[in-house]
């Protein structure tokens, strides 16, 4: 990919996403749920895992073969030490954790689950939002409830934690453990090709989905107390520059392949303890693209051509707290840059490149911004007093 003038360009493919209008390519067994049929009663010598979740647990937009479930359960297989190793997969999409739960209580507790993974938080975003009606949406309270439970958007999180609290809770009462995860989004963190980046501008809601999932994550601590394990699995996606999500949400088969290697990590411990699969290497630690000076260099470069050292100067560089201030910056690059802090007061910078950018908690104060470039640049706490946007192109900038 780096060695292409293509990255943004690149497109994630998927299958039609709607399991209902297009049936022919989901399998569903008899038990109403995605994959191959499966006995009620557990067998002999098996350990039973089921994946719990919405559509992303259900894998919409890729084969059977390539849900995350399924290839999990081949990975566990091959780590077996004289057990057969089952994961069924019971997402639904849309599904919220008020249906869930009662999936799990009603339903898959009667498959004598020995592990039940949580793979969550997508569909509760709304549940934490006040009602509202837009062109896509119509959230009134009364359709909150139904699928929510409850219409309570300042303490939806607690809820929600309560809630998956309960749930491992009624594992340890029923033989069975909890592994509880907060899945990803598309966000910032990840260098994002032009799909991925109009995809986080479709929903004009998607930076409140985000803090939603982030008061989701604070309550993990509270959750660990009862499930055997809680994750946050928001940042999993960021460590790769290939472009994973086909949507808001949904990623294609190497998202999924990704995932499943992600939750092997995260429950191989539990399983090789209790001595059903062979302990699997310790993963070494990479840091993200969007912090990778090279690699945010030859991303540059191969999209919009070499750079001499001097133009590279401020590419891709730690700048924090940096005093740019009464300067003139006019087309400098500040691609891929953390600026967080930075003062750039007074100064001149037309035509400057911040695209990929951190700006959190920088000052602009009276600065020239004529046609500098904002894509994907994070703007929290950005300072803008007295500065004139009238010459700067905002299509698909994040300003909340």
């Amino acid at each position: 990919i780096l060695d292409t003038t293509s990255f943004f360009e690149v497109v994630v493919d998927h299958i039609n996403k709607n399991p209902i209008k297009h049936p022919e390519l989901y399998t569903i067994n008899s038990e109403g749920f995605r994959g191959q049929e499966f006995s009620k009663d557990k067998p002999d010598n098996t350990y039973r895992i089921i994946a719990v979740g919405g559509s992303t647990t259900f894998s919409v937009g890729v084969s059977e073969e390539n849900a995350w479930s399924r290839i999990l359960e081949k990975k566990l297989q091959n780590l077996s030490i004289g057990k057969n190793i089952e994961v069924i997969n019971a997402g639904i999409p849309a599904i919220t954790s008020f249906n869930e739960s009662k999936l799990i209580k009603e339903k898959l507790i009667h498959y004598k689950p020995d592990l039940i993974i949580v793979y969550d938080g997508m569909n509760d975003v709304s549940c934490k939002m006040p009602e509202h009606i837009t062109k896509d949406h119509v959230e009134t309270k009364e359709v909150k409830i139904k699928s929510c439970g409850v219409y309570s958007p300042d303490n939806y999180d607690k809820i929600y934690a309560e809630r998956w609290s309960e749930i491992c809770k009624l594992g340890g009462e029923n033989s069975f453990e909890t592994v509880f995860i907060i899945q990803p989004m598309i966000h910032f963190d990840k260098i994002l090709t032009d799909q991925e980046f109009d995809n986080y501008f479709l929903r004009p809601e998607q930076p409140h989905y985000s803090n939603t999932l982030e008061s989701f994550a604070q309550q993990l601590s509270n959750i660990e107390r009862h499930c055997i394990k809680a994750a946050d699995f928001r940042e999993i996606f960021d460590y790769y520059l290939e472009p994973l999500y086909f949507d808001h949400g949904h990623v294609g088969d190497l998202g999924n392949e990704i995932l499943a290697s992600k939750v092997l990590e995260l429950i191989s411990p539990i399983l090789h303890e209790k001595g059903i699969i062979k302990q699997i290497p310790v993963q070494p630690n990479i840091i993200k693209p969007i912090q990778d000076p090279e690699i945010i260099l030859q991303l540059y470069e191969a999209n919009w051509g070499n750079l001499t050292s001097n133009q590279a100067i401020f590419l891709g560089q730690n700048l924090t707290g940096q005093d740019f201030s009464n300067s003139d910056l006019k087309d400098k690059i500040f691609f891929g840059s953390d600026l967080s802090g930075a003062n750039f007061e007074n100064s001149v910078l037309s035509g400057s490149d911040f695209s990929l950018a951190n700006l959190e908690n920088a000052n602009f104060k009276n600065a020239v911004i004529d046609g500098i470039k904002l894509r994907q640049t994070n703007l929290d706490y950005t300072d803008f007093s007295n500065v004139d946007f009238r010459q700067v192109n905002l299509t698909n900038v994040d300003l909340t």
